[in-house]
């Protein structure tokens, strides 16, 4: 029998609205009123909505979890600044809970993520928090560990339906996707108008990764919405998608073969700010910097510094921290283990990036 801190019986919650905050959208007035503080949050109650937070802030109360033991499997880390912050904080919120965490990490391999998991199982985890390599081959494990009895956090990548998590934390993929979609759409109207035809190309990441399909349609619905709605025309072209898996020396490969085939590629999507790096050198080599514009969906402080800078072609962003999300589903994972209600989904807040706000989000000091 896994520990247990100690039994909560008064005030658990018996049922709780599944999180709707889509990224972007306002809190209603109710909501607003409940996001006063996450350190007001009490071990018998689990927050339904997204609180507001800075990135580096704690939530919930310290050592309110003492005793628990928290199992995080992580896809990869190494070459990654989202993963590495994903972690980082992760395992500083799980400390000030009070709580143990136990970091795997399968360096993208779907096999050993499996075996990671059942480990973790094996050593009597009270929850276990998954950010999976294979949103559809991860099944093998889930199935696993729902049989053991141990509450499932999906974090970040969502994984298909079948593997029936606890709860998923991560942003609303589509929504931030749509949000840099959508600003990049009004820059480049800003600068070059409708014109008849808009080559592009996308850099996703894996193949049939749920992560990307969201992202990805959410990003070229945001760009064509907005040139339907103002000029009722659908002018967008997909040149090329290639999968830059997340990596920078991937992604400038597959945009040196996108230029060479298409050197009149007008803009580049890409699904994430390292491989958007990629991107930009590529373009440098060809000589073509500034000439092409980019978006991505990542954040990073590099990003916004790119942005204010207009020197790159990086014109448009949306906010996808790492940082929100590796706290958040360590509070989950230790309320669905000590027995309290959690909400099926919990989204983080996003939103668009834009040379008219860079400033206002822009960190210096910032560790993303």
């Amino acid at each position: 029998m896994r520990k247990r801190m100690r039994q909560f019986t008064a005030g658990i919650l018996t049922a709780m609205m599944t999180a709707s905050f889509m990224g972007g959208t306002m809190l209603s007035a109710a909501q607003e009123e409940e996001a006063t503080g996450a350190g007001a949050m009490t071990a018998d109650e689990a927050p339904s909505v997204y609180y507001q937070t800075d990135p580096e802030e704690l939530v919930g109360e310290e050592g309110m979890f003492e005793g628990l033991t928290i199992g995080f499997s992580q896809r990869s880390v190494a070459g990654s600044s989202w993963y590495e912050n994903l972690i980082r904080i992760a395992q500083e919120e799980a400390e000030y809970l009070g709580a143990e965490i136990v970091v795997t990490d399968a360096d993208g391999d779907l096999a050993k993520q499996i075996a990671d998991i059942e480990d973790l199982i094996a050593q009597d985890v009270d929850a276990i928090i998954v950010n999976p390599v294979d949103s559809f081959g991860i099944i093998v494990a889930t199935d696993k560990v729902h049989e053991a009895g141990i509450p499932l956090i999906n974090v970040n990548s969502q994984m298909d339906d079948g593997a029936n998590p606890t709860c998923f934390v991560g942003h609303d993929t589509y929504s931030f996707g749509y949000a840099a979609g959508t600003a990049l759409a009004e820059q480049y109207d800003a600068k070059f108008g409708c014109p008849d035809e808009i080559q592009a190309a996308i850099l996703l990441g894996f193949p049939k990764e749920l992560y990307s399909i969201y992202e990805s349609n959410g990003m070229l619905s945001g760009f064509t919405s907005y040139y339907l709605e103002k000029y009722n025309k659908l002018n967008l072209n997909i040149v090329a998608g290639r999968y830059g898996e997340y990596s920078a020396d991937v992604a400038l490969q597959q945009t040196d073969d996108v230029l060479a085939a298409f050197p009149d590629v007008d803009i580049i999507f890409s699904l994430d700010g390292i491989m958007l790096m990629g991107a930009v050198s590529s373009l440098k080599s060809a000589g073509m910097e500034g000439d092409v514009l980019l978006c991505a969906a990542g954040g990073r402080k590099e990003e916004l510094e790119m942005i204010m800078s207009q020197e790159e072609g990086l014109v448009a962003s949306a906010t996808c921290d790492p940082r929100q999300e590796g706290k958040w589903a360590v509070l989950m994972a230790a309320y669905a283990a000590s027995g309290v209600d959690i909400p099926q989904t919990f989204y983080i807040e996003s939103q668009g990036i834009t040379p008219d706000n860079v400033e206002e989000l822009y960190d210096p000091d910032s560790q993303y």
